[in-house]
């Protein structure tokens, strides 16, 4: 069980970055706590199994594209990011997608490594420099 935040001001957003070995598995709890923006790694996707709650069991692989629509139909915005070792080349396909559910609301390209690096943002895609 995941435990909601204090009370945040009516325009506030709260966002979620997750480093999770089974990111689908917690949607729904990080829903029930309030988030508003499940940000998971590609990475952890990929490598994970398709379970949707932390009690369920399957072989069955998680599709980052998949997890994407779960994100939006269990009613948050959805984000994914990668690890700077990571090729960019590997989201192309998700960012593209023509299916609107299925593609990510912002797309983080690394993660802060230190205090000093700068993101830029375009179009809801931010880059760590």
């Amino acid at each position: 069980m995941i435990s909601p935040p204090p009370p945040l001001p009516s325009s506030s957003i709260l966002h979620t970055l997750l480093n999770l070995e089974q990111p689908k598995k917690w949607v729904k709890e990080f829903k029930k706590a309030g988030c508003d923006l499940y940000c998971f790694h590609y990475e952890a996707a990929v490598n994970s199994t398709a379970a949707e709650s932390p009690f369920e069991t399957t072989d069955r692989k998680t599709n980052p594209k998949e997890l994407i629509r779960f994100i939006h139909e269990n009613g948050m915005q959805a984000g994914i990011a990668i690890k700077p070792d990571t090729p960019v080349d590997v989201l192309w396909d998700i960012l593209e997608n023509p299916i609107e559910a299925e593609r990510p609301d912002v797309s983080l390209y690394g993660y802060l490594l230190n205090p000093t690096q700068t993101p830029t943002i375009f179009n809801n895609h931010i880059q760590i420099h």
